[in-house]
């Protein structure tokens, strides 16, 4: 969500961006949580479909998946922007409340009388412990436990938008036709769907979809949609004992083969290799 960012990583655990805000021209997806605090003014982004104003100094958590991106800022916006891996926000012994709303597709807006002085001082720590490597990167999941326990007790603003389930009877033909792929993606994905059949649906020739597409998105339409479903088998794999070929069927795969060869390539490790990390890592 930001430019110029300096960007501190440990592995391919906790990531945590800084800078200033901007105008994104084209949506913007990731695995994993979002963790945002706006700084200096507040922004607009748009989360899927949704317009939503986020003011300065409120805590704001979403699921990266959902397409967002900003779309206006105040003069001196600052974005304070940290992600946290699947496995650890589900296995991260946070509140109910709160993970059952993000594992949703929702965002979470914090709403508080006056901001609260004590994040400023947080994401600042939390900056140079992830600068100090791995020893401290288990401080800054507890002191995460321990705020968003604090969020889940106050109000919330909630916004509601789930790739993880599909709507019905949202306005599409006023989108640009990336941007109706890309909804219709998110809504179908758990189907036997094909890119061909949604360029059919919306009267467009495949060859040209996949070039506005990845220009708008930076993937193709193929890549968007193993995208989709391959979040939604990790959750599944994560928080469920299912079997493996259900969760590949649930997850939209036309059998366990295509499934374990696409999680495969995309996620570095099998399905039940990635299963049998989390059962550890809990």
């Amino acid at each position: 969500m930001v430019k110029s960012l300096s960007v501190e990583q440990i592995s391919a655990a906790l990531t945590l961006y800084r800078g200033p805000a901007h105008v994104m021209p084209s949506f913007h997806t990731h695995d994993g949580v979002e963790l945002d605090l706006i700084q200096g003014g507040g922004i607009t982004l748009l989360y899927g479909e949704k317009e939503v104003p986020i003011p300065a100094g409120a805590l704001t958590l979403l699921w990266a998946p959902v397409p967002h991106r900003v779309i206006r800022f105040d003069k001196g916006a600052v974005v304070n922007s940290l992600t946290i891996p699947l496995e650890d926000f589900i296995h991260g012994g946070f509140p109910a409340k709160i993970t059952d709303a993000i594992l949703e597709g929702q965002c979470l807006i914090e709403q508080l009388a006056q901001p609260d002085p004590w994040d400023n001082f947080l994401f600042e720590r939390w900056t140079a412990d992830l600068k100090a490597g791995k020893l401290l990167q288990q401080a800054v999941l507890y002191e995460l436990q321990a705020r968003l326990y604090r969020m889940s007790i106050h109000p919330l603003t909630q916004i509601r938008f789930s790739p993880l389930r599909r709507t019905k009877g949202l306005p599409l033909g006023h989108l640009h036709k990336a941007e109706q792929m890309a909804r219709l993606i998110a809504r179908r994905y758990r189907e036997p769907l094909q890119i061909k059949d949604l360029c059919r649906e919306l009267k467009i020739n495949p060859r040209y979809a996949v070039r506005i597409f990845q220009k708008m998105w930076g993937v193709t339409p193929l890549s968007y949609l193993h995208s989709h479903r391959l979040m939604h088998a990790r959750v599944l794999l994560a928080s469920t004992d299912r079997k493996v070929l259900d969760i590949a069927l649930d997850s939209g795969f036309s059998g366990l083969a295509r499934f374990y060869d696409t999680f495969t390539r995309s996620c570095g490790t099998t399905p039940l290799h990635y299963r049998r990390k989390l059962q550890h890592h809990k």
